[in-house]
């Protein structure tokens, strides 16, 4: 892992700014414009003072919560611009993409996430949703594990392992289970009373 370490570096350094002038141009170019400023739109406003990075990233995202996609994406390349390392602008931006149907430049988004941070375990799903509607399976299936992984990656560094009660009489030791493994269970769970209420 550790020799692949600099060529993670060395794509990022690529994608990345690639990456930030495509999320600017097609966020432009989906709403019509040029590349107005957010300042722009309609219920934006900066009062007094230039508009910053987090500025435009809290722009877009309140833009997202009301479903305006193509002006939060404005906004999300504008916070993009001055500042590359903010990750949730990356992620909400495919959130975006997304639901504007824009699967390609979705997944750019959510591979610019995870490049900035592996264990961004909401990308790796959001990435895995988007190959599923795209038909590509596999894709989903390998996003979906790599989501997996950062989950346990996370667990694993926060020491967060659930551990179940020794088992009664035979002093067994605790068994450590992830709370992955819980949720699924329970999922598991779930599903199968809906089907076997279903067939009775």
């Amino acid at each position: 892992m550790r020799n692949g370490l600099p060529g993670v570096f060395l794509l990022a350094l690529v994608l990345v700014p690639c990456a930030v002038a495509g999320v600017q141009a097609l966020a432009a170019g989906s709403a019509g414009t040029s590349g107005d400023s957010l300042a722009s739109l309609p219920n934006v406003s900066f009062p007094g003072q230039a508009p910053t990075a987090q500025d435009w990233y809290d722009q877009g995202f309140a833009l997202t919560n009301e479903g305006r996609y193509e002006e939060a994406l404005q906004a999300y390349g504008e916070a993009l611009a001055a500042n590359r390392s903010l990750l949730n602008a990356w992620y909400y931006s495919g959130d975006a993409f997304s639901r504007l149907g824009r699967y390609g430049d979705a997944l750019l988004a959510f591979e610019n996430a995870t490049i900035m941070d592996p264990d961004f375990v909401d990308a790796y799903f959001y990435e895995s949703a988007v190959y599923g509607k795209m038909g590509r399976y596999q894709d989903q299936k390998d996003a979906l594990g790599k989501g997996l992984e950062a989950a346990d990656r996370r667990e694993a560094s926060a020491g967060a392992a659930v551990r179940t009660p020794p088992a009664t009489g035979g002093g067994a030791a605790a068994v450590p289970v992830s709370p992955t493994t819980v949720l699924l269970a329970i999922s598991l769970t779930m599903i199968f009373r809906v089907w076997r209420k279903g067939r009775v």
